[in-house]
Order: C-alpha cells, then structure tokens, then sequence
C-alpha cells in the first residue's frame, strides 16, 4: 500500500523529465521512478535505483562532464548514506557513490576520544557526530581545472556527548570536502 506518490517535473539541457517518487505506508522509505511518455501520454515507469529514508531523500538531475546524471542522497532507515549518481543513460545502479549522509546517532567511545570529550569528561563517555540537517550539500564544478567536473560537499558536523539517553550538542565544525575526478580509475576521489 502506498502512502504518497509525488510526481515532479524536472528540466535537463532543455529535455523535460517527469518523475514519481514513491512513499510506501508503514515503511520508511521513498523510491524513485522515472516516467517516460511519448505524446504526452505514459508509456512506462522505470525504476532508477535510487531509494532512502523519507525524511533525508532528495534528487536532482545534474550535467557534468561525466554525463547527465540523477543526484540522489539515499539513506539507510538508520539515517547513514551515500550521495548516489545514478546515470540517465543507465538507470538502475548507481554509477559514483559518494559519503554525503550522516543523520545517526552512533553512540561510540571512538567518536568521543576522536573529538577530545574524554579529555575533557574522562573516559567512559559516548559522542555521537552527525550532519546538520542530516547531509551535506553538494557543488558541482571543476576545482582544479582538468576539465573535469569535481564534487564539493560542505555542511555543519555536530558532535553530540551522551548522557544516558540524551544527546548534548557539544560542537559545531564547518566542513568541506573536495572529491577530484581521477580519469584513471574513473572514480571521484577524496582530496
């Protein structure tokens, strides 16, 4: 059964694509279509590969050097995800799969050493590090002037200390990381 369907109309180098994101009832995700019609007239709804938890799930259709591609933050239901790439010409997998989504409060020891909480309460205490509002945004130009589209992805990271079953803001930190396209392994590649 499904709880919500909301078709958008997206353009691309002038092309209007149509597509049906599909919310299910009782789950927690949305999935994405891509709704082909000749005339006017639906000929066919393909799926794209793309899906994530309601709440962090967000597209857009992008031309970069690489391709024409749809942009989509997909997250697992635990709120930790990837930004896809999926290409137009070959729906159904993603294609460039890039650490964009950080929503989860993961409640370690680790997170707390990293950050110098346990310096500052002692040792024993949980931090958690998420992204404001879930994820970072992303920026498509050419950094380096290769020609080649590169991917910048920017946000607030908040680091949480743990008390019991309360999270408390410890800290705020701006970041920005740059993701240079490298030809030879056809991948973008953290600078």
């Amino acid at each position: 059964k499904l709880s919500k369907i909301e078709i958008t109309e997206k353009f691309l180098e002038g092309r209007k694509l149509y597509f049906a994101e599909i919310q299910k009832d009782f789950f927690w995700e949305s999935e994405l279509y891509l709704i082909k019609t000749q005339d006017d007239v639906i000929t066919d709804a393909v799926i794209i590969g793309a899906s994530g938890l309601n709440r962090l799930f967000e597209y857009d259709v992008i031309d970069i050097s690489q391709g024409e591609f749809i942009a989509a933050y997909c997250s697992s239901h635990m709120g930790s995800g990837n930004l896809e790439l999926i290409s137009i010409d070959n729906l159904g997998k993603s294609m460039y799969s890039i650490p964009a989504i950080d929503n989860y409060f993961e409640d370690t020891e680790e997170t707390s050493i990293t950050h110098g909480l346990s310096k500052e309460y002692g040792d024993g205490i949980y931090a958690s590090k998420i992204f404001l509002n879930g994820k970072l945004s992303a920026v498509y130009e050419d950094v380096n002037d290769d020609g080649n589209t590169d991917i910048i992805l920017k946000g607030v990271q908040q680091v949480y200390k743990n008390e019991g079953d309360v999270q408390i803001l410890d800290s705020e930190t701006f970041i920005k990381m740059v993701y240079l396209f490298d030809t030879h392994s056809n991948q973008f590649v953290l600078e």
